[in-house]
């Protein structure tokens, strides 16, 4: 699949914030058919990660999101309208190579 678009997301009576948003289809999708999506985010200014959800308008049976961090960064997790779901929240922290 290469049939990716990419464009600036605007809205009205919002400032000019640089969101963008990549859209794609899975061709020849039927009714029960399962999908997978995988992908990578690299942020080079951590004050800026946008918030990760867990569902939206698609049935979703498996979300993950790994976040790397150098060793003394300090990561927390907030979760918000996540009462009575399976969220979970796990830190690892892996030996210096």
């Amino acid at each position: 699949m290469n049939d990716f678009k990419d464009k600036f997301e605007m809205q009205v009576g919002v400032f000019f914030d640089d969101t963008r948003s990549t859209s794609f289809s899975f061709p020849a999708i039927t009714p029960g058919a399962r999908t997978v999506t995988d992908y990578t985010v690299r942020h080079v200014d951590a004050r800026f990660v946008l918030p990760f959800y867990v569902g939206s308008y698609v049935p979703v049976r498996h979300a993950e999101l790994t976040i790397t961090a150098p060793r003394g960064v300090v990561i927390g997790c907030k979760t918000f309208h996540a009462e009575n779901t399976l969220v979970t929240y796990t830190r690892e922290e892996k030996a210096a190579r």
